[in-house]
């Protein structure tokens, strides 16, 4: 709406928002993402690679099983990337992750993104062009922070706040996630550093569409009316079930 908005000083005069059929969206970004798995298999199969389509599991240096058939190879590259992590917290099955995003039957009027990082970010200003209400919870001072350099970070945050109209909630804990009897989700939120139990907010919950826009800290208490709370904290390695404990390789904590 902002763009369209200002493109009234490049002429454009009758330009207008029109509003967005979320079935259609999901269907051509389902269309869009065949297209795109269509082109990779074609891709392989012309550059001469066989490709086996099943779960395939590790059973010696030079040994791969996928459904029962056998391969002996010189190399083993373990390639299969990463899974959307989630958080310990009370209330955490009630929100979804990134890849179940883009699968909902309906837009969320209102949705607040856990996790201040590219893919966080990324999704909250999406959503919030699309004019949802928008809240991120990072625990870091600033949006994308550690990962760019500062200036960039402070910058960024300053778009995402008075361009987008994002809510930030920066420097605060996810504690809780409650499922209130009207069937939308409130997040419980607490100050990054907490010295004592003394420290905390009176418990008055904060409305959405009035908090989260201060310095570190500011804004932590509840976030209330989400009909969405998505975790945006990191990705894992998908190597469980590959078989590499048992033939004797070292895991490391990321996988």
């Amino acid at each position: 709406k902002t763009e369209i908005e200002s493109s009234k000083g490049f002429g454009w005069t009758n330009a207008s928002a029109g509003e967005l059929d979320w079935s259609a969206f999901m269907s051509a970004k389902r269309e869009e993402l065949q297209r795109i798995n269509k082109g990779y298999k074609e891709g392989l199969v012309n550059a001469g690679v066989e490709l086996l389509e099943g779960r395939g599991v590790v059973k010696g240096p030079h040994e791969v099983e996928v459904d029962g058939r056998s391969i002996n190879t010189r190399n083993i590259v373990i390639a299969t990337g990463g899974q959307p992590s989630r958080i310990p917290i009370p209330g955490a099955e009630h929100a979804i992750i990134s890849d179940q995003l883009l699968e909902l039957e309906s837009m969320p009027k209102v949705v607040t993104l856990i996790g201040g990082g590219y893919i966080g970010m990324e999704f909250a200003g999406m959503f919030a062009r699309l004019g949802c209400e928008v809240h991120v919870v990072a625990r870091q001072e600033l949006p994308l922070a550690p990962r760019f350099d500062q200036e960039v970070c402070e910058f960024f945050a300053e778009q995402c706040t008075a361009s987008a109209g994002i809510h930030m909630h920066m420097g605060c804990n996810p504690t809780e996630i409650v499922r209130e009897s009207d069937g939308t989700l409130t997040v419980k939120l607490e100050p990054k550093e907490k010295k004592d139990s003394g420290d905390k907010e009176s418990g008055k919950a904060d409305k959405p569409s009035s908090q989260g826009n201060g310095s570190s800290g500011s804004g932590c208490s509840e976030i209330r009316g989400n009909q969405q709370v998505v975790l945006a904290v990191g990705r894992a390695a998908k190597t469980k079930g590959l078989g590499l404990e048992e033939v004797g390789v070292e895991m490391g904590k990321k996988g």
